[in-house]
């Protein structure tokens, strides 16, 4: 068993044949609590002082990260902030050490490079990034099983390891924004989980703590093995017909969807965008096609029309839709081959090209809107017009361009 002092903290760490058994003593002084270690607040009340930093008993730890995040007051590595101490101890240095951890702040860390070639995994042999774009002429990745077995347990490795960031925020990513995240063409990570949140209702002070915690050096070694994973050009099944755009009135979240439809659509004139208004009263059944009393029968709506020539269509205002309707968009924006009319159109095959982007306000009166969380996350870009989105200058009318 061995003695640690890390500043204030008395601790004891004893190796197990099943790791560890740490226990920091009565009378060590913790770090205070964190912004993003709400977690830690149910310990520090029952083993804390009123003060929440000296310790009125023992407590005790199975892993080093348990009792390296209970001293930090938020999740920590502890690995590395034991790294100084555990050098020492194996070559059997004395006991009683006292352990600089700052160190392993990380305003005092250099941002660590990213590295090609990939690492598999801290156990395993590293794979040449090249071995990933070795692509035959049909355009398939050729892999041994050998490596490519190593390619799913680093793929693993990086999805749980996503998840388990993300627990302290009361917001679990599914696999498909993990898709989204890991893809060559992704958009930032932190804007797009903070977006997520947003709409998905998640409290405004537990989005503020995420941002903190990315500027923490564990983010940026799990982004930089983010970046690597995008780096080798793996490409997996990603649903790119959704686009949500949010924010208060007037930040041209509008502007910006025609703009993108007159690109994707190839129009000439902007007029010709097809938009879709929201309405509390719309049934689910009218999503496709509609009554038109002028020429008394049904009409594919714009929503429809963009589905059957695979275009794109701005819905507007979604939130004022009910939830059946938000149901049927949710399967349609799933990479579903048809829609079903139920006004004489029977089933529509969706052309490729087909993509929707929904604009809203985040907030009224009477408080937030939010979506489902299964229709946010089949979205490749979720964009806060109030905080992430600058407007394209596009030109003035009078100004010429050669």
């Amino acid at each position: 068993m061995k003695e640690l002092t890390i500043k204030k903290s008395q601790l004891t760490i004893e190796q197990t044949a099943n790791g560890y058994n740490i226990t920091i003593k009565k009378g060590s002084i913790v770090d205070r609590i964190k912004s993003s270690g709400k977690d830690m607040l149910s310990l520090r009340d029952k083993y804390c002082e009123d003060d929440k930093i000296t310790l009125k008993e023992d407590i005790s730890f199975k892993s080093l990260s348990g009792a390296a995040s209970f001293i930090q007051g938020a999740r920590t590595n502890g690995n590395k902030y034991f790294s100084k101490y555990l050098a020492k101890n194996s070559s059997n240095s004395p006991k009683d050490e006292s352990v600089d951890t700052t160190i392993f702040n990380s305003s005092n860390q250099k941002s660590p490079k990213v590295k090609k070639p990939v690492s598999i995994d801290t156990e395993e042999k590293k794979t040449p990034a090249s071995t990933a774009k070795q692509a035959s002429n049909t355009g398939l990745v050729k892999l041994t099983k050998t490596d490519y077995n190593a390619y799913c347990k680093q793929f693993s490795k990086l999805t749980q390891d996503l998840k388990s960031f993300m627990k302290d925020f009361y917001y679990e990513l599914d696999n498909r924004q993990i898709n989204v995240l890991l893809s060559q063409d992704a958009p930032d990570c932190i804007n797009y989980i903070k977006s997520c949140m947003i709409l998905s209702g998640v409290d405004e002070n537990i989005v503020a703590d995420l941002d903190n915690k990315s500027k923490s050096i564990e983010w940026e070694n799990l982004n930089n093995r983010i970046i690597e994973w995008r780096n080798l050009n793996f490409t997996k099944a990603v649903n790119k017909r959704l686009q949500i755009f949010f924010g208060k009135p007037g930040l041209g979240k509008t502007t910006e969807a025609h703009r993108i439809a007159v690109m994707h659509d190839k129009l000439a004139d902007a007029r010709n965008v097809l938009t879709f208004q929201a309405s509390m009263g719309l049934m689910a059944e009218d999503l496709f096609s509609a009554y038109n009393p002028v020429s008394k029968r049904y009409e594919l709506t714009a929503i429809g029309i963009a589905a059957k020539e695979g275009r794109c269509v701005i819905i507007d205002e979604v939130n004022n839709l009910n939830p059946d309707c938000l149901r049927v968009l949710q399967t349609l924006l799933d990479n579903s081959k048809t829609l079903n009319d139920n006004h004489g159109f029977g089933d529509i095959e969706i052309k490729e090209g087909f993509m929707v982007i929904f604009t809203m306000n985040e907030k009224t009166n009477d408080g937030r809107f939010t979506l489902p969380d299964a229709l946010i996350s089949r979205a490749f870009k979720v964009i806060n017009f109030n905080k992430d989105f600058t407007p394209e200058w596009v030109g003035f009318n009078n100004v010429e361009v050669k």
